[in-house]
């Protein structure tokens, strides 16, 4: 196959059939594996030797010099609007309320937007270093002078006014360079979204010597060799483990490589779309004032929450906004462009609804037209159930469109109550 042949799969599409004679090519076989790997393509093996891949929600490139895989967008100007809403989700310090929550626990926004502040916090307090010996021909010699080597430099006519010195360096400790060099190469595309914050990023990876980085995998396993043994260094052992997340793309919806031989990168069109409504949300709130209300993404998951106690499914609403410890509306992101609302949509959302006992409860779709939205109805205690049809014009804008206008003006009357 020639390097500018690919093999292009749709997302959430057919399955993509390859060749037995591609499937037997060494580099397709570690790409496929990857890729299966990461959760961004499932495949079935076909009798006659060949392969059936599919992809999910997962939207990208694989490139190696041989060929490239790619996995394009049902709604591809819907995709790229929800990328540029997302642009500065790092920069989330601006934005008033929105956590990401990951099965592992809570993250303030995207793992990277912490790196600045807790990269300063570790160099501030100490990180480990060792040190190693090296020897230095300089006209002004610091260290131990090395008299046989200045001899011999002397003896090949080139030590005139010229000393040779051994010297102590120190140095970042290796197992932690290789950590941090990954983390942060992995940290900087999200925070140019704050060119400050990058800069502070940049300057203290020049201080310490930062290198180009090792592949995910051996990163990833410094990490967790190093993880236990900094018991003597707090601030690092918090740097250490925000690093880990960053390279295990923790609450993120990307997921990418690069090395020599091929690099990939992979966007979650379903984790991308949870966020983008979860923005919009938040933005529509805070232009509306409503300063009192927080939002949370997937504030349930891992709370062991049921639907039904004592042996009822676990509940994990995408989007939960908060008036103190009561929740005030129960969201639900479907990653699907729809024009009116699927009916197992409802029945999950009045669950929800009354399980929080929630006065207002959203289903949100993409919309490839304009945006739509639609009254439900009401439950038996009087909540509020809506659909929004978010199409890209929304998406992009940067006031409300008429589908969270209706959102905010159910938000208002509820809170009038």
């Amino acid at each position: 196959m020639a390097s500018s042949e690919s093999i292009v799969i749709r997302e959430r599409g057919k399955a993509h059939y390859l060749e037995p004679a591609l499937v037997a090519r060494p580099e397709v076989e570690l790409a496929v594996s990857e890729l299966v790997n990461s959760g961004v393509l499932t495949r079935d093996e076909a009798s006659n030797g060949g392969m059936l891949l599919a992809a999910g929600n997962f939207i990208g490139d694989y490139v190696t010099s041989g060929f490239r895989l790619s996995v394009v967008p049902k709604s591809p100007n819907l995709f790229r609007a929800m990328g540029r809403r997302l642009d500065g989700l790092a920069a989330a310090r601006s934005l008033r309320g929105i956590v990401i929550t990951s099965k592992e626990g809570q993250t303030a926004q995207d793992p990277a937007a912490e790196l600045p502040d807790t990269l300063d916090a570790a160099i501030a307090e100490g990180l480990p270093f060792s040190f190693r010996r090296q020897r230095v021909v300089s006209s002004r010699p610091k260290g131990r002078i090395v008299f046989r080597d200045m001899l011999r430099l002397q003896g090949a006519g080139k030590g005139k006014h010229r000393a040779v010195t051994e010297q102590s360096v120190r140095e970042l400790d290796r197992v932690m360079r290789t950590v941090l060099s990954a983390a942060v190469e992995r940290a900087l595309p999200v925070l140019m979204a704050a060119p400050r914050e990058a800069l502070r990023v940049m300057l203290a990876a020049e201080a310490l010597g930062l290198e180009q980085s090792s592949s995910l995998g051996e990163a990833t396993e410094a990490a967790k060799q190093i993880e236990t043994s900094l018991s003597d260094y707090p601030a690092a052992a918090k740097l250490v483990k925000l690093s880990l997340s960053i390279l295990r793309q923790e609450s993120l919806w990307r997921i990418a490589e690069k090395s020599p031989n091929r690099t990939f990168a992979f966007s979650n069109g379903e984790r991308m779309w949870e966020l983008a409504v979860a923005l919009l949300i938040d933005g529509s709130l805070a232009r509306a004032h409503f300063q009192e209300l927080s939002v949370l993404s997937h504030p349930m998951r891992g709370s062991s929450v049921r639907l039904i106690e004592p042996a009822g499914p676990e509940i994990d609403p995408d989007v939960v906004v908060y008036d103190g410890a009561r929740a005030a509306v129960v969201g639900d992101a479907k990653y699907s462009v729809a024009s009116s609302a699927d009916a197992q949509d409802v029945y999950q959302l009045y669950a929800y609804v009354e399980r929080l006992a929630a006065p207002i409860g959203v289903l949100a779709y993409l919309s490839e037209g304009a945006s739509w939205w639609k009254e439900l109805g009401k439950t038996a205690d009087g909540s509020v159930l809506i659909a929004l049809g978010i199409g890209e014009e929304e998406l992009f804008g940067v006031g409300p469109g008429p589908a969270f206008e209706a959102f905010i003006s159910a938000v208002a009357e509820a809170q009038a109550h």
